[in-house]
């Protein structure tokens, strides 16, 4: 009985063959033989959401990620551009007839000339430019279904299906796409040209196939949607050909190649704002993007630098890790090259007890910096004594009605002079020295990471890296200790092995205007990034079932993070997974996204509506410093003295982004003073157009005087 492809009548079949009679095909073939159909596969069973070309853009993207390569996407992407062309006049052929492998090969030994690649060896290279390449297409492409039915139509009315492409890729990438989608049952066989070495394009493709295959030209169909390559080709070669096309994917085609990166990345911002402060968002979640653009660099940096094993600082760290996870999951990074992330009980309490020297060498480094003015049972505290010993310690020295007095400079002071001679203290310090750093290396060998040979590479919200310099003190400084923060905003005393990177904002080598912006507010990520486990401020052997530390929860932070924090990470961890889906086809380049993160956070800080005031103020009732002197609560007013008014108005004149963090308390002060109508009068729309208006000026004409670099992975 003969077969036609009346059912391929639709709306997306269009041209002069839009309905063929297939009958002759059927009864031409032999017996053994069953009819033939070619059908293309881009733009006729899979289209692109994006023009080709941004295909390779995003290609680019991928592998300075996974590569950590210095070098830009527009390079990259140039690079690639120019080794086809070379390769092409090289054989003289179409640049999809040039073999995969070949056109890999070239590209490296250009990017190894350029001194882009330095101890990637070819084979690495070529294996993350396979799987660069497959997650790039698989992020863009879609079935078009119609073509798809049909195709399974003729597959069950005996007709043998292959898949025939003008590609550049290898046979074996088109076939994971097919298999990615779901249709491999489709196809009898997959066939493209860069493994041919012929195309469609010049029609040896069509001459090539056929003698593979053993059939006559009278015997196949070819469908797809270019008419020379598919069509025009195809009848020159004596095959019957379908011209199928989508008159909507013909339009959408010729609106890909409008818009910019830049564009929509803002889109992507914009309606992030908007989900993150509608009445139905916890408050503060919008500072997602914050932890998103962290987390993106952080997975660049640590590829860069080769890292293998992160170990996220306790508490913050643990809803960072989090993130890090699924990015490395969503951007379907293989098994075997995944960062392996850890998370670390630490404290700046625990870290001074394992880091601590004998006791005639021990100078408090952190608390004669951080907290110089203690009183005796607070500078006894961080050692976690006993309540008893403490007393005990007191009575010895004759100090129990002044035991609770602030001390100026108590490292220096007689009192801590007799507490270094007395006997209880001397005693209980050399058990508890002891005792920590023996609990402290059996936690640290459960991690089954040779940390002597890689050093240890830790993921923390900032602001100095006071764990990072203990733990550089407690392996003797022989090892590279290095951290990687959501931003640094103090200056310690930074060696080779003790490098550390602000990765959204910093304050050297200097503070920039984007700086000044984004650290106003960096109480507020302490507490956003809390956890639901107490401090930990000692160590012990392990036994059983319980753990290597010793955890302290305080009630009020307890009840802080379940009323308040919680459900503000979860509503977060939507936004973030929404945002990368959202971030996959965009091309941005570093400064692009510091310039637009630094904007958002101006909008978020000055537009804050009460709401955020209020649950600000909530949650740093839960701020608790385990350490020093064990303060509690976070003050968000400010007060200037009136001597200083005048110059904070002249500073604000000529650099607004330098007293920032002054506006954005002027809020929570007057809602703690219950006057918080006064905010309404607060011009706060014609503040932001003003900074806006004076970055202007000096990006555009005053450039070389002002602090405005953007750029953050360098």
């Amino acid at each position: 009985m003969g077969l036609e492809l009346n059912f391929l009548k639709t709306d997306v079949f269009v041209g002069e063959d839009e309905s063929i009679d297939l009958s002759s095909l059927h009864q031409a073939g032999s017996a053994k033989t069953r009819p033939v159909v070619f059908c293309d596969f881009f733009d006729t069973v899979v289209h692109r959401k994006v023009h080709p070309n941004y295909v390779v853009r995003i290609w680019a993207k991928i592998m300075i990620r996974e590569l950590g390569l210095e070098i830009s996407i527009d390079e990259l992407y140039f690079i690639r551009k120019e080794a086809e062309r070379y390769l092409m006049k090289k054989y003289g052929r179409h640049y999809v007839e040039i073999s995969y492998d070949e056109q890999i090969e070239e590209i490296y030994n250009r990017l190894v000339c350029n001194n882009v690649i330095e101890n990637i060896s070819k084979h690495t290279f070529s294996e993350n430019f396979k799987q660069s390449e497959f997650s790039s297409e698989i992020r863009v492409q879609y079935i078009n279904k119609k073509t798809l039915k049909a195709l399974y139509k003729l597959k069950k009315e005996g007709y043998q299906i292959f898949c025939v492409s003008d590609f550049y890729t290898s046979t074996e990438l088109v076939e994971k796409f097919i298999s990615h989608h779901g249709f491999a049952a489709v196809y009898d066989g997959v066939f493209v040209s860069s493994d041919v070495g012929a195309s469609k394009h010049s029609g040896s493709l069509y001459k090539n196939l056929l003698e593979q295959l053993g059939v006559e030209p009278s015997e196949v169909v070819m469908i797809g949607d270019n008419k020379k390559s598919d069509v025009l080709n195809a009848r020159k070669a004596g095959i019957h050909a379908i011209h199928w096309v989508s008159k909507k994917q013909i339009r959408k085609r010729k609106l890909r190649v409008f818009g910019n990166d830049r564009s929509r990345y803002r889109k992507v911002l914009k309606n992030l704002y908007k989900s993150c402060n509608s009445s139905s968002a916890p408050p503060n979640s919008d500072y997602i993007l914050f932890y998103t653009v962290f987390i993106e660099r952080l997975y660049a940096i640590a590829k860069r630098d080769s890292v293998k094993n992160l170990f996220f600082l306790s508490r913050e760290g643990l809803y960072l890790k989090k993130l890090f996870d699924h990015y490395q999951k969503h951007i379907g990074t293989d098994i075997e090259d995944r960062i392996h992330t850890h998370y670390f009980r630490i404290s700046r309490q625990a870290s001074l007890l394992i880091s601590l020297k004998t006791l005639d060498a021990e100078t408090f480094p952190f608390l004669r910096k951080k907290y110089p003015n203690l009183s005796l049972v607070s500078f006894l505290k961080n050692f976690n004594f006993s309540e008893s010993l403490v007393h005990e310690i007191i009575t010895e020295l004759g100090l129990l009605k002044e035991s609770d007095l602030v001390i100026n400079s108590f490292l220096d002071s007689d009192i801590f002079k007799a507490l270094k001679r007395n006997r209880s203290f001397i005693d209980n310090y050399i058990n508890l020295r002891i005792e920590q750093k023996k609990a402290f290396q059996a936690y640290l060998e459960s991690f089954g990471v040779n940390i002597l040979s890689e050093g240890m590479h830790l993921v923390d919200i900032g602001w100095g890296g006071t764990v990072q310099e203990t733990l550089f003190n407690y392996f003797e400084e022989r090892i590279p200790i290095l951290g990687y923060y959501l931003g640094l905003r103090e200056v310690y005393d930074i060696k080779k092995n003790t490098k550390r990177f602000g990765l959204n904002f910093r304050i050297y080598p200097y503070p920039t205007y984007s700086d000044n912006i984004l650290m106003a507010n960096y109480e507020l990520n302490e507490q956003l990034l809390s956890s639901p486990h107490g401090s930990v401020i000692s160590y012990k052997t392990k036994s059983q079932n319980k753990s290597f530390t010793v955890e302290s929860h305080d009630e009020v932070e307890q009840r802080v993070f379940h009323d308040y924090i919680s459900h503000i990470q979860d509503f977060m961890f939507e936004k973030f997974k929404e945002i990368l889906n959202h971030c996959d086809t965009i091309c941005y380049t570093d400064e692009m996204v510091q310039q637009e993160m630094t904007n958002y956070a101006l909008r978020i800080g000055l537009f804050a509506r009460k709401a955020n005031i209020e649950s600000s103020i909530n949650i740093h009732e839960g701020f608790f410093t385990n350490v020093g002197n064990f303060d509690r609560g976070l003050k968000l007013g400010v007060s200037i003295p009136k001597s200083r008014q005048v110059s904070y108005l002249k500073t604000f004149i000529v650099s607004p982004e330098k007293v920032y963090k002054v506006l954005l308390r002027i809020k929570p002060l007057l809602y703690l003073k219950n006057r918080y109508y006064l905010a309404y009068f607060i011009p706060t729309r014609p503040i932001f157009i003003y900074f806006k208006l004076n970055y202007f000026i000096k990006n555009r004409f005053l450039k070389r005087f002002f602090h405005l670099r953007y750029s953050y992975l360098k």
